[in-house]
């Protein structure tokens, strides 16, 4: 299986998560099992770890209902972009201009759209 770095921004990576409770920092969260540079070894994996959850349930484990295997496919790129978008939230949060270079590195990150809009002073409003 050809594993990659899952923090490798470089390349398009498919991550398998375990969503379950994490005893280090007191949540449930997705913790990342693996990652993929091939979708087939990513599904593989997937069906692997989901049926041994299965196997854990019906052998009668304690196990949480809420706990279970997913994955993501993250694409080159995109936490440059994600980290962008942070940058472009907290300006507008704190309420001011966020700067060009963010909106620009923020452009086609998943989930995130933008528009702008500017006020007209009175005199600005053109022809009545």
């Amino acid at each position: 299986m050809a594993c990659v770095d899952h923090n490798d921004d470089s390349v398009r990576r498919f991550i398998v998560r375990h969503y379950a409770y994490d005893p280090t920092r007191h949540e449930r969260r997705h913790i990342v099992v693996a990652a993929y540079d091939n979708e087939r070894e990513f599904k593989e994996q997937i069906d692997r770890r989901s049926r041994e959850l299965k196997n854990r349930r019906e052998r009668g484990e304690s196990v949480d209902p809420r706990e279970h295997i997913s994955g993501i496919c993250v694409e080159p790129g995109e936490a440059h972009r994600r980290a962008a978008v942070r940058v472009v939230m907290a300006a507008v949060r704190h309420g001011v201009a966020p700067p060009e270079a963010a909106l620009d590195q923020a452009r086609g990150a998943a989930g995130f759209a933008f528009s702008r809009s500017e006020r007209l002073e009175p005199n600005d409003a053109g022809p009545p």
